[in-house]
């Protein structure tokens, strides 16, 4: 018989996320959103607390707690603030799990174990303009050009895009199915999205890899090999968070 009671552990976990998001971002989220402004202060106290790595292992550089824990962990902190469930379903759950799943063992050396430190920020690239989130339907190519992925297109409403430091970029190779290559933030161009309304403390930002290259070993080939790579873009522009509110 499987038994729904959660685990001290688990209770823990959920305790140490409700006292910390209502002791520290419930009183300031009101004015930070108004002022459509990220506090980086709540990414250093989330890598502290371990909820950047919550559920992965030890050994790289994670807190090793089961995905129950990960649940209980975005409930509490989506009861105060919206923006602080994206962090944990984006670093977390499409760029550090994705590695945890496919990366080889220098990839998540290199990348996954800092991402599960929180001494670097992660995020995930699919949406695009004309297709939404439709991975088919995605236009940016990652066409191998000897050593390396010369990565071309634009992707939109990226959350965290415009703090994160590793990018895992979903584009299409020469095969006949998507596959992914991965960029640092020097290898794009980020703009911050100027969204209507939602939420503004999670940074969404529109990117844009204008013949960027990536390293190919640091790349997805034919099978799902995911990593976060610098990139060497042909340009590169310098944004500003908030953008001026319109008038």
């Amino acid at each position: 018989m499987v038994s729904l009671e959660l685990t001290p552990e688990q209770v823990a976990v959920a305790k140490m996320a409700r006292d910390w998001a209502s002791r520290e971002v419930a009183p300031r989220i009101h004015d930070l959103d108004r002022a459509r402004r990220f506090e980086r202060g709540f990414l250093d106290d989330m890598a502290k607390l371990q909820f950047l790595g919550i559920c992965i292992p030890e050994a790289y550089g994670g807190a090793g707690l089961d995905y129950v824990s990960l649940g209980l962990a975005c409930e509490e902190l989506e009861y105060v603030d919206t923006h602080l469930r994206v962090i944990l379903s984006v670093h977390v759950g499409l760029n550090s799990m994705t590695l945890l799943s496919w990366g080889n063992e220098d990839q998540k050396r290199r990348f996954l174990v800092p991402q599960a430190r929180g001494e670097r920020i992660a995020s995930y690239g699919l949406t695009e303009p004309d297709a939404g989130s439709d991975a088919v339907g995605i236009r940016t190519t990652a066409v191998r050009k000897r050593d390396r992925y010369v990565l071309n297109g634009e992707k939109t409403w990226i959350s965290l895009g415009d703090v994160a430091d590793q990018f895992l970029v979903i584009a299409w190779t020469a095969g006949s199915a998507p596959s992914s290559s991965s960029g640092s933030g020097p290898g794009s161009a980020r703009t911050p999205s100027r969204r209507s309304g939602g939420s503004w403390p999670e940074t969404p930002a529109d990117s844009t890899w204008a013949t960027s290259s990536c390293p190919s070993r640091t790349g997805w080939e034919r099978k799902a090999r995911a990593s976060g790579s610098p990139c060497s873009p042909s340009r590169t522009v310098a944004t500003r968070w908030p953008p001026v509110p319109p008038a």
